[in-house]
């Protein structure tokens, strides 16, 4: 069975942990996070044209709308930072 994701993941050290569709809308819950312990960037690309990235909480409501510029998105992380994005398509 193949699935066909809504992005790629690029970066050296940050996991994707989560994957699936959000509860109450059409959109991508998705579960990051840094495991070693050090400070870490990643980027998402090859997202859709016109889907929105969010950061969200536990309970998969958007909280700060990220900037989505080439069919991607930049992500920061703080040593065993976990985050949790919403993606609209």
């Amino acid at each position: 069975c193949k699935i066909a994701l809504p992005f790629q993941l690029e970066s050296d050290c940050v996991l994707l942990d989560g994957l699936k569709k959000a509860e109450s809308e059409d959109a991508w819950v998705v579960h990051l996070y840094e495991p070693v312990g050090a400070e870490a960037t990643c980027t998402l690309t090859g997202l859709a044209d016109g889907c929105t990235v969010f950061e969200a909480d536990i309970l998969e409501r958007a909280e700060n709308e990220l900037a989505v510029s080439n069919g991607g998105v930049d992500l920061s992380f703080r040593p065993f930072e976990v985050k949790v994005l919403l993606i609209r398509p």
